[in-house]
């Protein structure tokens, strides 16, 4: 008797998404926090907060960049090739409009 693990395929997709999230969110917390360390900033609560926005920011792109790209769609991701190549292109999309937001739009030394 075999006991087999299988996910539907919205909760597959559901599945990718709140991991690709939180791993959006956590390198965010590691940029934030390699900054303070660099600028010799107190990381605390107070400085976190000030940077909340960044968090919504990335979450946001890496979502439009994913769904642009079908990031999540379950033809690409049974595919390993596919899939990877299909991060590869949301990560140069995100990666393109973060560089957008930090050359033209955002004042100096704001960004993470």
């Amino acid at each position: 008797m075999t006991m087999g693990f299988s996910l539907r395929l919205t909760e597959r997709r559901s599945l990718l998404l709140v991991v690709d999230l939180f791993l959006v969110n956590a390198t965010t917390l590691l940029a934030i926090y390699s900054e303070s360390a660099r600028r010799d900033l107190r990381f605390s609560r107070a400085y976190l907060l000030d940077m909340l926005e960044w968090f919504f920011l990335f979450s946001v792109l890496w979502l439009i960049a994913a769904f642009l790209v079908d990031v999540y769609d379950p033809r690409r991701t049974a595919n390993l090739i596919s899939a990877f190549a299909s991060l590869l292109r949301a990560v140069g999309v995100s990666l393109g409009a973060y560089l957008v937001i930090y050359f033209y739009i955002a004042t100096p030394s704001t960004l993470p």
